[in-house]
This record gives C-alpha cells, structure tokens and sequence, in this order.
C-alpha cells in the first residue's frame, strides 16, 4: 500500500534538508617514508625528479598510493616530453 502523496513530498522535503556525508580522511605521508620504500635502482631518477618538479608538497596533500602513481606518470611525462617547466 503507497503512502499519501503528501506524506512522501514530506518524507523527500526531510531527507534533502538534514543530508551528511561521510568525512574524507587520508593517511597522508611524508616523502622520507617513500624515499626508504622506493626501490634502490630507483632512487637516482627519484631525486631527479624530486629537483626538476616541486612535489614536496604532495606529502601534505596525498597518500603513499597517489604519490606512487603520480610518481609513474611524472616520470613517463618527463622522460618523453621533456622537461614539463621549459
């Protein structure tokens, strides 16, 4: 059996009116924890990189996950189109 039409135009006005969401808490990291995860072949490119782009700030901003992945794909970006700044 449906409800009367006035009761679900009441039902819908309270649900958008007293909406939440969930906060989004991130584990964020600092770039000295990824310096001792990262692979030992890897850390030359790493510093490279760290002195070409200013990504200290991705440690304040960004998971160890995200950091990895943008890692990837800045230096996919830098070794095949050139330096990003010039």
């Amino acid at each position: 059996m449906y409800a009367p039409d006035f009761i679900r135009k009441i039902n819908w006005k309270i649900r958008n009116t007293f909406t939440a969401s969930i906060p989004v808490i991130k584990r964020t990291t600092d770039l000295v924890t990824i310096t001792s995860v990262i692979p030992e072949l890897a850390q030359n490119r790493y510093t490279e990189l760290i002195n070409n782009y200013p990504i200290k700030l991705w440690g304040q901003t960004c998971t160890q996950s995200e950091i990895f992945e943008n890692l990837y794909i800045l230096d996919i970006c830098d070794r095949y189109l050139g330096n990003i700044h010039s």
